[in-house]
């Protein structure tokens, strides 16, 4: 019962894996691990949601494998995606993506009666792999 309650198993595959807390938030740093599969993944899609207790704004940066980096604002509270290229288009070729993310939240110290001790950023709510254009 509780694999089927795990975030991180139904977003993953045997390509990826976002590496979540079980319940699919994310900490203030998330690794997402690609193996390209037989017909290569050109980009990955992650729908996420932005619903800290504040609704203030979010800054995150996206490390690619090669160290380059890309800055995205989430304004407030409400849905977002990361898109992560995938340069790499070897099959089996590994990536590992590092998502930064400033403007992170402790329920505990903002929510009356959690004991929630996490420092979290953002829910990861699916993904999407997109294939090459044949």
């Amino acid at each position: 019962l509780r694999a089927r309650a795990d975030r991180r198993l139904q977003l993953a595959t045997p390509q990826l894996f976002v590496a979540s807390h079980a319940d699919g938030w994310a900490a203030p740093v998330l690794d997402v691990r690609l193996r390209q599969p037989s017909r290569p993944v050109q980009r990955i899609v992650l729908a996420c949601e932005h619903a800290s207790p504040r609704g203030e704004a979010l800054s995150i940066e996206v490390v690619s494998p090669g160290g380059r980096v890309d800055a995205l604002r989430v304004g407030g509270n409400g849905p977002f995606e990361i898109e992560l290229a995938v340069a790499d288009g070897r099959p089996q070729a590994q990536a590992v993506y590092r998502i930064v993310s400033q403007g992170t939240f402790v329920p505990a110290e903002q929510e009356a009666g959690s004991t929630d001790r996490r420092p979290l950023a953002f829910r990861v709510l699916g993904c999407r792999l997109l294939p090459q254009a044949s």
